[in-house]
């Protein structure tokens, strides 16, 4: 009997193609996961602080988590819309909840640590994104621009479609509803913008900082890509001259201010390396060369190479004594050596506890400083340096898999009795993580400078049939190949439960 002729393969070669390591995958799943809690439900995403006044708060945890997987499915994923946009709107119905913005009413009277002159608190309002606060509606604001240009889809331009409810039980005079779409929420920012002298728009009142306004500055740039205006252009060049006009240019090899304090007039450096790190990688959407050029300074003397290629995290009276030592020295430094001198010269001090100003016995929260830097490093910085990183969060910090998610257990303890850096807050161990295995190089700066169009995405090939990461699936891969014209799918079944029947459009 004659076997039947092989089919002939087509000319594909996988390799092209890398797919999704398990991580990687965990990573999304984790995300989705935390997505799908039930309303109330911040399992795994708890701060240190309440009334969310900390770097680790749930607008920021939730807003990041949208732009990994943003990423992810711009740079890894293309074809696979289906779970991505399910994904998407479940975070940013996870934004719209009371919980995450609700602080603004308190937070909107103002104080004393953000304004040190003001002697009488504002009266207080509720409308999270009308005025200030640029720390939640910046991020709303790009989070659904993302979803709109990744998608093509207008869905929050309908009215109503960001809709914020404010109706405590035991105080106010009733339900207080602000309704707002994409475009008015981006009006309201610009005009904001425009009140400050194009410096920005506040976060706490009275501050404007420079990290909290890239998020709004890029998503002005994907609205105006797919609505062919140049609003970016003109609204980017009058920020540029603003900061200019107080001293602060973005150019050379130094962030000259992190922050300006309106009432006080004065442009000033934050003072460490969390908030210029986590700048600096959006930087690199509308200023590579700065962004580029920060890299040395930022991160001197922060990272130590460990055996095995991992890069330990330095803590900062570690990273001052090692510029030190390495000040006259041919070696880099990051060589082990200086680590090890400038930690026994430095060991009591740097375990010693980090007091709040003017207290003798409540401590300092720590800054989401390990997972900044993921961050930047991700963007801009070397391979080895992102591999190294990785393999410290492996390794030193508590990785766990719940249901197929991978995240990275909490940990308050900073540095351990040797210096390795061990401090894990919810938004380094839930997203931050995540973000930097996630992202590719120039990740944030590639979608910038190309957002997807609706002509791009109305003559790619994409695979509908996949409602959604619930189906118990991770997609390793989902690509076309214009070249062979074929579509390239990897799935896997983390539970061994479930089925996708997929279906190539386009």
């Amino acid at each position: 009997m004659s076997l039947p002729t092989p089919k002939k393969c087509l000319p594909i070669s996988l390799s092209h193609h890398p797919k999704l390591s398990p991580k990687s995958a965990g990573h999304i799943r984790h995300f989705h996961n935390l997505s799908v809690q039930p309303a109330g439900d911040w399992s795994f995403m708890g701060s240190v602080f309440p009334e969310q006044e900390w770097h680790d708060g749930l607008r920021y945890q939730l807003a990041t988590m949208s732009y990994a997987a943003g990423l992810t499915h711009y740079h890894r994923l293309p074809a696979i819309r289906g779970p991505f946009k399910t994904l998407f709107k479940r975070l940013i119905g996870k934004m719209l909840h009371r919980d995450v913005w609700g602080y603004w009413y308190l937070t909107s009277q103002g104080g004393v640590a953000c304004n040190p002159d003001l002697k009488e608190l504002r009266k207080p309002w509720a409308d999270p994104v009308v005025r200030e606060n640029v720390m939640y509606s910046g991020h709303l604001l790009l989070m659904t621009t993302m979803y709109a240009m990744l998608f093509d889809d207008d869905e929050y331009e309908a009215p109503g479609a960001l809709t914020f409810v404010h109706d405590p039980v035991y105080y106010g005079l009733g339900t207080e509803v602000y309704e707002y779409t994409r475009t008015t929420l981006q009006t309201a920012i610009v005009k904001e913008m425009e009140r400050e002298g194009w410096l920005g728009v506040c976060c706490e009142p009275n501050v404007i900082f420079l990290i909290c306004n890239q998020f709004p500055l890029i998503a002005l740039r994907y609205d105006s890509v797919r609505k062919g205006t140049i609003c970016s252009e003109e609204v980017l060049k009058k920020y540029i001259d603003a900061w200019k006009a107080k001293g602060v240019d973005f150019s050379g090899d130094k962030i000259q201010a992190d922050l300006y304090m309106v009432q006080q007039g004065q442009a000033l450096p934050f003072g460490e390396i969390a908030m210029s790190a986590w700048a600096a990688a959006m930087f690199n959407t509308w200023n590579p060369s700065f962004s580029r050029a920060l890299y040395a300074t930022i991160m001197a003397g922060y990272l130590t190479q460990k055996p095995g290629g991992r890069y330990n995290l330095n803590s900062k009276p570690v990273v001052e004594t090692i510029l030190r030592l390495s000040r006259d020295s041919s070696l880099p430094p990051e060589s082990p050596q200086f680590f090890q001198q400038a930690w026994e010269s430095v060991k009591t001090e740097a375990l010693a506890p980090f007091l709040r100003p003017g207290s003798t016995r409540e401590l300092m929260p720590t800054k989401p400083i390990f997972g900044c830097i993921m961050e930047y490093v991700s963007e801009v910085g070397p391979a080895e340096h992102l591999a190294g990183l990785l393999k410290h969060a492996d390794e030193v910090f508590t990785p766990r898999w719940n249901k197929g998610g991978l995240y990275y257990e909490r940990c308050d303890e900073v540095v351990d009795q040797d210096g390795e850096w061990r401090f894990c807050d919810a938004f380094t161990g839930n997203v931050l993580v995540a973000y930097g295995r996630l992202n590719v190089p120039d990740g944030m700066r590639k979608m910038y400078e190309t957002p997807w169009t609706h002509e791009v995405l109305a003559k790619t090939p994409w695979i509908d049939g996949l409602s959604g990461f619930e189906q118990g699936v991770d997609f390793l891969r989902g690509v076309w190949d214009e070249e062979v014209k074929a579509m390239i799918l990897t799935v896997k079944s983390w539970s061994g439960e479930r089925m996708v029947k997929p279906v190539v459009r386009g």
